[in-house]
């Protein structure tokens, strides 16, 4: 499972890596913090605050223990709705 990468910069120049077994991998995978660490930013580009992709980030966390998943899933929905 090799990931390669390769860059061209504004001046032409090309940068190139790869890795056996990328980040996020079964082979390396994230942990617990690295993915909630990715998954805000992103959330947060995609139109959520950021309180309310941290309050995602702990409930996913303790999915399990929720009695129903009702404010998840609400805050799941499209950011206006929120």
């Amino acid at each position: 499972m090799t990931t390669i990468v390769e860059v061209e910069l504004t001046d032409g120049t090309k940068v190139r890596g790869a890795a056996d077994f990328g980040k996020g991998s079964p082979a390396n995978p994230m942990t617990d913090a690295e993915l909630s660490d990715k998954f805000r930013p992103c959330a947060e580009w995609g139109g959520l605050d950021g309180g309310r992709a941290q309050r995602i980030v702990d409930l996913v966390w303790r999915i399990d223990e929720l009695p129903d998943v009702r404010e998840l899933t609400r805050l799941l929905g499209a950011a206006r709705a929120a």
